[in-house]
């Protein structure tokens, strides 16, 4: 029958894949770089194994320590009985067994190799602003030519990481108005946009979405809108905001045209709000949610490529709906 047809061809890639049959209860690992008797080992599946033990290997005499295994159980840190181990051979472990079940952290070997992670970023966007008071509305855009930012992950323990960003955005704006039944088109000097993100990761669940928790900071600018609109004879200019988030996220690691990649996604709650000056029409500053789609993965070497999808929905002097849509480059400090 077709199932067991595709039954006999998934297995045999799966043997494959695997590489040669093991000799005995274990599998195969790759050195991929040494430094005295420490080693990391990469595995083509994922293998369980106990940190602090010690396993037998093919090598007659030669021992292995387990010192830290990464969530998808495809890389392993630890030390060698011996110094000298030669990188970039292959080696079997007894005792070490597979993960049958489908790996949910592919990629997680380029991203938890190392305890401590940083990154630098530039990125592109475009922003496209929407304000409504009363029966009147603003569009506007507030497009980025330049933003540039770093990012850093450490590794607390081995389902727990805290990470956490900072960037700085250049933008530019053009405004078309349609206020007290005139319509204009301008633009104006905005001031530069920032933000900074303090996350806590736990990668221990089985699943395939892992959860984040934390806080966000971040400044932006918007019109004054509901001044142009209470009064013909006021004068464009812009106010900047400042926000305390508290944020509920998930992540992933995945496999992105063959090469590792992140997927994360976020949902943010202000929970302070601050604006450079009140309006004149009205005492109430902006409230309202964040919303983040976030797609990463290594282009080669230490370096990568991202886009990400932002929206905000905000309620205050006017109802303020934000899009940002960007894409960026980034270098990793292995």
């Amino acid at each position: 029958s077709k199932c067991l047809i595709f039954f006999a061809f998934f297995v045999c890639s799966t043997i494959i894949m695997a590489g040669e049959s093991m000799p005995g209860n274990g599998a195969y690992g790759y050195i991929v770089k040494t430094k005295g008797a420490k080693a990391l080992l990469a595995f083509k599946v994922g293998v369980t194994a106990e940190v602090g033990q010690i396993y037998k290997t093919s090598v007659d005499g030669l021992f292995f320590k387990v010192a830290d295994v990464s969530p998808g159980g495809k890389r392993m840190f630890g030390l060698f009985n011996k110094k000298g181990v030669q990188a970039k051979n292959k080696i079997f472990l007894f005792n070490m067994k597979k993960i049958l079940e489908e790996n949910n952290d592919l990629g997680a070997e380029y991203f938890v190799e190392k305890k401590v992670r940083a990154s630098i970023f530039y990125a592109i966007s475009l922003g496209s602003f929407k304000e409504e008071v009363k029966a009147s509305s603003a569009e506007s855009s507030q497009n980025s030519p330049f933003t540039l930012g770093g990012s850093l992950n450490y590794k607390i323990s081995k389902s727990l990481s805290y990470s956490g960003s900072l960037y700085f955005s250049k933008l530019n704006s053009a405004m078309a108005t349609n206020l007290s039944e005139s319509s204009t088109s301008t633009t104006v000097d905005i001031p530069w946009e920032y933000g900074l993100t303090s996350y806590l990761e736990y990668s221990g669940l089985n699943f395939f979405l892992k959860p984040y928790v934390g806080v966000d900071y971040e400044s932006f600018s918007t019109f004054n809108t509901d001044e142009l609109n209470a009064d013909g004879n006021a004068k464009l200019d812009v106010r900047t905001h400042s926000f305390f988030y508290g944020t509920f996220g998930v992540f992933s690691l995945l496999k992105i045209f063959s090469r590792p990649g992140i997927f994360k996604a976020s949902v943010s709650t202000n929970l302070t709000s601050t604006s450079s000056r009140k309006s004149t029409v009205s005492d109430v500053d902006f409230s309202g949610q964040k919303f983040i789609i976030f797609l990463g993965t290594n282009i080669i070497g230490n370096w990568g490529a991202s886009a990400f999808y932002k929206q905000h929905l905000m309620s205050g002097p006017t109802d303020l709906s934000i899009s940002r849509f960007g894409l960026g480059i980034s270098y990793n400090f292995n």
